[in-house]
């Protein structure tokens, strides 16, 4: 799959702090000033996308009103024209970011269908996103497959596309069920359910 590459700035701008201090007024008032730094890099080629996709939050009861802030956050950036198949230096979009991150909430937005104003007029459809591979050769499901309690995610990611995904080796040469196989067993069960894979 073809990478879009970012230009790169050598530190954060006004947008990646807005994003980092979950700033939502800030990132509105810089928005409105103009879209000219929505897709510029940072140092690793983050884009602010990328540093809000990433976002983790632990499960407790102080930290959901962060996580709802941040989630306006990627829409706001999304609805402004923020690119969400831009990659950053290790060849990853948001959607890998999230779902490294665990943050299911966040992942369900990035694979939302691209209605107008959303997304910009590119043919970039959640299941061209579900399949990317970053440098690595790893896609979202490959990442989903090697968390502990990957579950939910994986069916997500299924049920938006990822299919595709199932068969890609890695640059280990290893497969999502390779990855969940090694892992939580409730895991391996939930994506592999209903499709025919094997270990091979």
């Amino acid at each position: 799959m073809a990478h879009v590459n970012v230009p790169k700035m050598p530190t954060w701008t006004p947008l990646h702090q807005a994003v980092q201090a979950r700033g939502l007024s800030r990132l509105q008032t810089l928005l409105q000033a103009g879209h000219d730094l929505l897709d510029l890099g940072d140092y690793n080629n983050d884009t602010p996308l990328h540093l809000a996709a990433a976002a983790e939050f632990a499960r407790a009861r102080i930290f959901l009103s962060q996580e709802r802030v941040t989630e306006s956050i990627v829409r706001l950036l999304l609805e402004n024209g923020a690119k969400p198949d831009l990659v950053n230096d290790r060849g990853q979009i948001p959607l890998h970011l999230a779902v490294a991150a665990g943050n299911l909430s966040m992942v369900r937005l990035l694979l939302e269908p691209r209605v107008e104003g959303v997304w910009p007029p590119v043919k970039k459809e959640p299941e061209m996103l579900v399949d990317w591979t970053d440098n690595y050769g790893r896609t979202p499901l490959h990442l989903a497959s090697a968390q502990e309690y990957g579950e939910l995610m994986i069916k997500m990611l299924l049920e938006n596309g990822a299919k595709g995904s199932i068969a890609m080796l890695d640059g280990d040469q290893r497969t999502p069920l390779h990855l969940a196989s090694a892992g939580d067993q409730n895991t391996s069960q939930e994506w592999s359910e209903g499709n025919d894979v094997s270990l091979g």
